[in-house]
């Protein structure tokens, strides 16, 4: 049985981004989320998202094998339409809230 270092060593691909695809795609380098480093691959994220009724803050840890960007811009679909709502546990959580009129 593997040791919890070896396992670890193993997926040290997935918490090191490669240098060579990095950067920003954003038509508003302001308004990127990650600090003009949307274009990042294989990165681990945080999102917080706050029910308005109650101020329950709840956390969301992610990990992405392709961009940030992508990822997001995946997550942000999720959010608006109800077809993909099942696509992660972070968009069941935001539908839960939306259907029990607990965000905007």
């Amino acid at each position: 049985m593997k040791n919890m270092s070896s396992i670890i060593s193993s997926h040290k691909t997935i918490l090191e981004p490669n240098v060579d695809e990095t950067g920003c795609s954003c038509k508003n380098k302001l308004e990127c989320p990650v600090e003009n480093k949307c274009l990042t691959k294989k990165v681990i994220y945080k999102a917080e998202v706050k029910n308005n009724k109650n101020e329950d803050t709840k956390i969301y840890i992610g990990l992405s094998e392709n961009s940030f960007k992508e990822r997001y811009r995946n997550h942000t679909k999720s959010f608006r339409h109800d077809k993909y709502k099942n696509e992660t546990v972070l968009s069941k959580y935001i539908w839960d809230l939306k259907e029990n009129d607990e965000c905007q």
